[in-house]
């Protein structure tokens, strides 16, 4: 799982980071399938979890598993750096949601190169909500954007708009997926939209993330 690092919410001021939900979720499910969990930022280490996840009144029970799990909590604590890591050793990647992504993940030309060839290699690369901004400079071997002409998903001006983001964030994920070339495909807020196109697999939401990670277990035949 390859989560954003990045903590503030451009110049407003107000703190992101990784969406508890999306790592709670899918950590559960991989674990449960016997897949080992690895997680990773750009810098390593401690990584910023979004405040409105984890302090909730009532959080999911999801997160109120991870929070309470010392072995999940650790991995978040201790990242390990992207870049130091041997990805031939790993059956697939997984990007969870945080509107943090649109910041690191989204401009890092190391993670853009790790999911050209991860996915060039026939490895399963799965994203979900903001997450999808860290495709924005992954390439094809053609040299065309690797999401060109493939059906994509991923958060939606919509959702953006619901929740104050629209105006904060760098850019929309829905627009500058359609710039690029891809098949912009969406539900209505908070209901399940996955789109899987060979090893690529992308999620609109939370409510996303089980089918996101069904689908990558199914390909890495986990």
């Amino acid at each position: 799982m390859v989560v954003t690092a990045h903590d503030t919410l451009g110049l407003s001021g107000d703190k992101t980071g990784v969406w508890l939900e999306d790592v709670a979720g899918a950590y559960y499910m991989f674990t449960a399938a016997g897949a080992r969990v690895t997680l990773a930022s750009l810098p390593g280490g401690p990584v910023p979890v979004d405040p409105r996840r984890g302090t909730d009144a009532e959080p999911p029970p999801g997160v109120l598993r991870f929070l309470s799990d010392r072995t999940a909590r650790t991995a978040v604590e201790n990242t390990q750096r992207l870049d130091r890591l041997e990805f031939a050793r790993f059956h697939g990647a997984f990007y969870p949601g945080g509107s943090g992504s649109l910041w690191d993940l989204a401009e890092s030309r190391y993670s853009a190169s790790l999911i050209s060839t991860l996915h060039g290699a026939g490895v399963p690369v799965a994203f979900a909500g903001c997450a999808v901004a860290a495709l924005r400079h992954a390439v094809a071997r053609d040299g065309n954007p690797l999401i060109k002409s493939r059906p994509v998903t991923g958060i939606s001006d919509v959702e953006l708009t619901a929740v104050g983001l629209r105006d904060v964030v760098p850019f929309s994920p829905q627009q500058e997926l359609t710039r690029l070339g891809g098949i912009y495909r969406s539900s209505p807020p908070a209901q399940s939209c996955v789109v899987t196109d060979g090893v690529l697999i992308t999620g609109q939401n939370s409510a996303s993330v089980p089918g996101v990670v069904r689908a990558l277990l199914k390909l890495a035949a986990l």
